[in-house]
């Protein structure tokens, strides 16, 4: 997974460098934590994920953290704001 995210960023954060174990976890966009993401990053997003509609749905979409108000995206905006059932549970791996 730190392979991945350096990959894509160029470097890793520290919460990603302290994070030594990732668990894939079901969850419902019900529990996504907007409000401790980039807002503007999300109205992007929201607007460019038909690409992802048919991502498959038994591999994660994305990575995520946990807050005191649900889980935060950490990776994967585009392919989770890509499921188009939002009632629908979807695999993400959970930072721990």
């Amino acid at each position: 997974v730190d392979y991945c995210l350096e990959l894509e960023y160029g470097e890793l954060t520290q919460r990603s460098i302290d994070c030594k174990e990732y668990e894939i976890i079901d969850i419902t966009f019900a529990v996504i934590d907007e409000k401790s993401m980039n807002t503007d990053h999300i109205k992007t997003v929201k607007n460019e994920t038909n690409y992802y509609s048919d991502y498959p749905t038994d591999l994660p979409r994305g990575i995520v953290r946990e807050t005191s108000n649900g889980y935060a995206i950490v990776d994967g905006y585009h392919r989770i704001y890509g499921n188009q059932d939002k009632s629908k549970e979807f695999k993400v791996l959970l930072m721990k």
